[in-house]
């Protein structure tokens, strides 16, 4: 396995398997007509993956400043990225959760557009192309995140349930 290959799984993994638990209980709940607890599980995950997506962000934008100069700027954007990352795998989840597939086609399509647009656009367009690469990737991300957001309607409220939380934790653990 290249080291790409496993940084990307490692990011990938940052949720601990929550999102995978949130994926089968959502629509469980859902056939069961059991929307309080759909609610409390829909935003519970959001603010532990948020923090999970946080935490992940912030050790790799700390490693950034260990690194030598030249990448600093490219591991602190790289951070961003990372913490974009959680939110879109969280919406990800959530949509497919209540079967809106055509809204997650919709914005994975725009995704491979739109990073490809901007990562090509940026690398030309900034003094150090790498850096632009980078920032048209997270510019990409927070697009998608923006419209998954407004489509999907969703209202998140600041609600943690920790017995719901761990035992989505202990089902999804990788």
């Amino acid at each position: 396995m290249e080291l790409d290959e496993c940084h990307l799984g490692l990011w990938q993994q940052c949720h601990l398997g929550i999102l995978h638990s949130m994926n089968k209980v959502i629509p469980f709940l859902l056939g069961q007509g059991r929307l309080t607890q759909v609610e409390t599980i829909k935003d519970s995950v959001f603010w532990v993956n948020l923090a999970l997506g946080g935490m992940v962000g912030i050790i790799v934008c700390c490693w950034g400043w260990l690194a030598n100069p030249e990448y600093r700027v490219a591991l602190q954007i790289t951070s961003i990225t990372i913490f974009l990352l959680a939110l879109f795998s969280y919406l990800f989840s959530l949509l497919r959760a209540y079967s809106h597939f055509s809204l997650i086609s919709q914005g994975v399509g725009a995704l491979g557009v739109l990073s490809t647009l901007l990562v090509v656009l940026f690398a030309f367009g900034f003094s150090d192309p790498l850096i632009g690469a980078l920032s048209g990737v997270a510019v990409a991300y927070a697009i998608v995140i923006g419209y998954w957001f407004w489509k999907g309607k969703y209202r998140i409220t600041f609600r943690l349930h920790g017995r719901t939380v761990w035992e989505l934790l202990l089902a999804g653990f990788p």
